[in-house]
């Protein structure tokens, strides 16, 4: 689930944080790999950006997904 940011989310950034959450659960790229697959121009910036708005760190999202399905 996208965390609104400031009460107004970017509809752009919020699509593809959306489509790097799914990469994250999904593949085992590495995380500067899907921040070029979504569109951000940098590692860092998707990061940031996904810190933000999903209020973790893409590799703590993918350590808590991958928990959380395993059986």
């Amino acid at each position: 689930m996208i965390r609104r940011d400031h009460g107004c989310a970017v509809a752009a950034d919020a699509a593809r944080l959306r489509r790097a959450q799914y990469l994250l659960e999904t593949t085992r790229h590495p995380v500067e790999m899907i921040a070029g697959q979504v569109g951000f121009g940098s590692a860092n910036t998707f990061r940031d950006r996904f810190r933000r708005l999903v209020g973790t760190s893409p590799h703590a999202y993918r350590r808590a997904f991958q928990g959380s399905s395993s059986g």
